[in-house]
């Protein structure tokens, strides 16, 4: 939602050409997600560190490759199903099942299978941890409902549950 009070801040993209003025919450969130979805449906991603604007900038993606953003190695973004790792420890591309998962209802009433692939990885993704794609704040405020209770999962690699997933 559009707040009158909240500072526009311009970005760029890696040549230095002004891609627009957005909200510095939008921004501010844009920085930490790595995507955003602007309100003319066009979808902008993280292209890396520059220096214009607020120091990273940004590209427009092909909104019928990329509908939700784009990962590591170019990899679209898939909502309930990517997730972002340290690639020292898992393998980009990688099928994952997390257990936890399992049957876990999805805000859209459907139910997960457990299975998910490593398809980003993120600057405070380090080691162990792990982050959910889930595209909405709405959906991880359900999602934590859902999950209430689960304080770690434990995802088996090579699991064959989750090889629908595996990508050449």
């Amino acid at each position: 939602s559009f707040d009158p009070n909240d500072e526009r801040v311009p970005i760029y993209n890696r040549s230095g050409f002004f891609i627009g003025n957005y909200s510095a919450s939008f921004v501010k969130s844009l920085l930490m997600e790595g995507s955003g979805l602007l309100s003319s449906g066009r979808v902008i991603n993280y292209s890396g560190r520059c220096r214009f604007g607020v120091g990273t900038c940004y590209e427009w993606l092909d909104e019928q490759e990329y509908p939700y953003g784009r990962g590591a190695g170019r990899r679209p973004l898939v909502p309930f199903k990517s997730v972002a790792v340290d690639p020292r420890v898992i393998r980009i591309g990688e099928p994952l099942y997390i257990p936890e998962f399992d049957g876990l209802v999805l805000p859209d009433g459907s139910v997960h299978d457990g299975c998910v692939r490593a398809d980003d990885t993120g600057g405070n993704i380090k080691r162990r941890k792990m982050d959910f794609f889930v595209v909405t704040y709405e959906n991880f405020r359900s999602l934590l409902a859902e999950l209430k209770g689960v304080i770690w999962i434990t995802p088996h690699i090579e699991h064959p549950r989750c090889d629908y997933l595996r990508q050449d």
